[in-house]
């Protein structure tokens, strides 16, 4: 079963939408489509090494163009899927999407999910 399918122009697009995760909260039998967001650490050719904070994940892009722009220090989104783990209790992600995500004020974003999960509870 594919996760993911090919749109007219050839471009990949995602057949459900990504459920945000922490990488806390990922396990290697992981099925699901993701997403998380955290700073790159470290990264050589196609792989990255990103911390969201809560946990570490290797980040795996198996066309080299992906990274070729991720610098060690940005923040980045990473949409994919997880891979089986090499070592145990490694966090592996084949990367489909990643988007540089510099501009944006981590802080003030989890203070927003902060908010909005304890509105939620409200309910």
């Amino acid at each position: 079963m594919s996760r993911s399918q090919r749109n007219e122009g050839g471009s990949w697009k995602p057949k459900h939408p990504a459920i945000e995760k922490q990488i806390k909260d990922i396990a290697v039998n992981d099925v699901s489509f993701i997403k998380v967001l955290g700073v790159v650490l470290e990264k050589r050719q196609n792989v990255a090494l990103i911390d969201d904070g809560t946990g570490k994940a290797k980040i795996v892009a198996f066309d080299d163009a992906m990274l070729s722009k991720v610098k060690v220090g940005d923040k980045v989104r990473v949409f994919g899927t997880v891979l089986p783990a090499e070592e145990e209790g490694e966090i592996q992600i084949n990367a489909n999407i990643i988007q540089n995500m510099n501009k944006l004020n981590i802080e003030l974003r989890s203070e927003v999910e902060r908010l909005k999960k304890s509105v939620e509870k409200m309910f």
